[in-house]
């Protein structure tokens, strides 16, 4: 219902005499002044009392009303929270109201602004700051402060970790460190790094705080402070807390090797690490003497890949040798320039730093192999194509045919499933010389070939077990552009289709959950399929109890049934576009052949000892027939390297039905092909080679003459070409 018709509503509900049980203070005539009569406390109330009373449409009425307020979001809380019986009377109406169908529209907008506000108004540095104090004062007093502080987090850090000094008032400093250790992991990372500036008496009780915490997040900087503190007593209880956080712990490992280890765990995006995943900004955090602890808000999108690179930096700075740090350091700027807003000024990668190609190509080959080695394992498609895009422009020489095996990362590019990252690691291979045939070089010529005849085309597999809703959603991809696999009812039964498509661009499923569970599983698992986006359509308990899993997994999607087909459409272009990057567009398909081509065709005329470019003779073939311009004269010259009979016989058709310029630049080929390889031409082509000898435009007649003399025919062939006889 619009909110202005509320007051409306009010009033004629309320002089029709429809209110019912009207609450204490509240009376029908009140109530016929309209909503702009009533105080704020009385709408709040007034919509308590109607959704406990079951009156749907006046609780929806002066829900609304409220809303109108305009009230901002630190105001609403107070509203509720200066009394606890409002409190919890509001609570109990608001989560009923929003099991209900017609009152979850302002009950949720109402709850959303009560816990939004319950959040700034505990995170204000001031209301901290008052709550830190009443950690002094009565029983009561400490325990609402105890209650506010744990709700407001890592936001109190800063106040939490200054109170903890407080010597001469020793119930807030006993009460601080409760209460820290009591928050957990949410203060692990903001006492961390405290831990290493500050001065010795507090470092060590920080020490002691982190160790009964427990989160192994704090190892390396327990490790750091124990190493460089000029203090027994700090070293002690530093090396203390790291024994009971990981008694396995080894004290003598590298420290760098500890930052990259936390690194690492960041730049997997756990929920563990992640502390308001419902919210747009982290914090990250930093410490400078006589400034204290200070909280650096970072974009949500990018902080685990930011936390990566800081925590790569500061493994370097301490041992610029340190293992896996620069390889770390790659990955996370790459994913940190592909997910970060372009209108965002990330705080710990300013505008004057380069782009992350410039590193990347700056590295070298091995750190960028160890990138790519690491998209391919994680499935990240995004990463590895950046990854073969800084090899492209570094890789080459003996050093990297150097115990080339199918594990080295380009060659193991060859076999992901998604056939941009085979198209562009096969380039680099072909462009790399090698000069010694290496395990998977015979998969190098027939990707580039498939690249020029089929780049374009994007394959989809449909799973549902009805065959209505097979049809239904093959008829949605095909008007999406997609060429639709034979639909079936199960992955097993779709293998054979699969195995001789060139790829899978996306399976679009509609199972039961138990069968999505086991179709995303089998799909993960599989050499072919493994980083194929799945779209789950899903029954509503299934999507209920399914989709909150499937949020951590970048490639799959659980998406309820019964949404249009507009609905369903963008769902999977999203994730197509989030899983392997956009559709690829005219230019870039045009692209990526020209680029095979050109390799194909360097690869033929070098002689390739490694590269057997006649393996890619059916699709070239294919490719000759649908293709024009210098497109086609590129793929003829590199036919005319295939000592081939069926290469030579097609070359020399097209060549006589080519017209113009291109007929004499074919016939030109096609002459090369039978000087390199001797004649294969059937004799019916022969035949009107030598008609066309007799052409009246001399250019042509003068190039089908040149493949006469390369035919090496008998005199008797040649006599009439000499007599002028036709």
């Amino acid at each position: 219902m619009p909110h202005r018709a509320s007051s409306t509503l009010i009033a004629l509900l309320a002089s029709c005499s429809l209110i019912v049980g009207a609450p204490s203070g509240s009376t029908p005539t009140a109530n016929a002044q309209g909503e702009s009569q009533l105080t704020t406390e009385q709408l709040l109330t007034d919509f308590i009392h109607y959704v406990k009373i079951d009156q749907k449409t006046l609780a929806e009425s002066f829900g609304n009303a409220l809303l109108e307020r305009g009230l901002s979001a630190v105001e609403f809380a107070g509203l509720i929270e200066d009394s606890p019986q409002t409190a919890q009377r509001f609570d109990e109406a608001v989560r009923r109201a929003m099991r209900d169908e017609s009152l979850e529209g302002v009950a949720s907008s109402l709850f959303r602004l009560y816990q939004q506000g319950r959040l700034d108004r505990a995170r204000d540095p001031a209301e901290v700051t008052r709550n830190i104090e009443l950690l002094g004062e009565t029983q009561r007093a400490r325990m609402l402060a105890r209650e506010r502080l744990l709700f407001a987090s890592e936001y109190a850090a800063p106040q939490l970790l200054e109170a903890l000094s407080r010597g001469s008032q020793p119930m807030v400093q006993a009460e601080t460190q409760e209460l820290l250790v009591r928050m957990g992991g949410s203060v692990v990372a903001p006492l961390s790094v405290a831990l290493l500036g500050a001065e010795p008496a507090l470092q060590e009780r920080l020490a002691r705080i982190l160790g009964r915490i427990g989160y192994t997040e704090a190892i390396p900087f327990l490790t750091e402070t124990a190493r460089t503190t000029a203090s027994a007593d700090v070293r002690r209880a530093a090396l203390r807390a790291i024994g009971e956080i990981d008694p396995q712990a080894d004290p003598s490992a590298s420290l760098g090797a500890l930052y990259v280890g936390l690194g690492e765990r960041h730049f997997g995006r756990p929920l563990s690490l992640t502390r308001f995943p419902d919210e747009e900004f982290q914090l990250a955090w930093s410490f400078e003497p006589g400034v204290g602890l200070f909280a650096i808000p970072v974009l949500t999108d990018v902080f685990h890949e930011s936390m990566a690179m800081r925590l790569a930096e500061r493994a370097l700075r301490l041992d610029p040798t340190t293992h896996g740090a620069v390889t770390l350091w790659i990955a996370a700027n790459f994913n940190r320039e592909t997910l970060q807003p372009l209108d965002y000024d990330n705080p710990f990668y300013g505008p004057e730093r380069r782009s992350a190609m410039y590193y990347a190509v700056a590295a070298g080959e091995r750190p960028l192999e160890a990138v790519l080695a690491r998209a391919l394992r994680d499935r990240d498609t995004a990463l590895a194509r950046l990854a073969i895009a800084a090899l492209s422009r570094v890789a080459g020489g003996a050093a990297m045919w150097s115990g080339a095996s199918e594990d080295h990362a380009l060659i193991a590019a060859l076999l992901y499933p998604d056939r941009r990252v085979q198209f562009e690691a096969a380039l680099v291979l072909a462009r790399a010389h090698a000069q010694e045939p290496f395990p998977g070089s015979e998969r190098v010529v027939p990707i580039l070939a498939s690249a020029i005849r089929d780049g374009a085309d994007r394959f989809a597999v449909v799973i549902a077990s009805e065959m209505e809703r097979q049809q239904s959603l093959m008829r949605t991809l095909q008007s999406m552009g997609y060429t639709v696999l034979p639909p079936a009812a199960s992955l097993s039964e779709a293998m054979n289709a699969i195995a001789d498509a060139p790829g899978v661009d996306v399976i679009v499923s509609d199972l039961t959950g138990a069968r999505t569970t086991a179709l995303v599983e089998q799909v993960r698992t599989s050499a072919r399929l493994g980083a194929t986006p799945v779209l789950a359509l899903l029954p509503s308990a299934a999507y209920n109890q399914l989709a909150v899993g499937f949020e951590t997994e970048p490639l799959t999607r659980a998406v309820r049934a019964g949404v249009t087909e507009e609905q369903l459409g963008a769902s999977i272009s999203s994730l197509v576009e989030r899983a392997s990057g956009p559709a690829l567009t005219q230019d870039q398909v045009r692209a990526y052949s020209l680029d095979a081509l050109r390799s194909l065709r360097d690869l033929a005329i070098s002689g390739s000892r490694v590269y057997m470019v006649s393996d890619a003779l059916r699709p070239l073939l294919l490719a000759l027939e649908r293709t024009e311009g210098r497109v086609r004269l590129d793929l003829a010259e590199v036919l005319a390297h295939i000592g081939d009979r069926e290469a030579q016989n097609r070359l020399m058709e097209t060549a006589l039905n080519a017209s113009g310029s291109d007929r004499i630049a074919l016939l030109r080929t096609a002459s090369e092909s039978a000087r390199r390889h001797g004649t294969m031409l059937d004799d019916r082509l022969v035949r009107r080679v030598e008609q066309l000898t007799h052409d009246a435009d001399i250019e042509i007649a003068t190039a089908a003459a040149a493949v006469m003399g390369s035919l090496n025919l008998p005199d008797d062939r040649l006599a009439p070409l000499i007599l002028g006889v036709r």
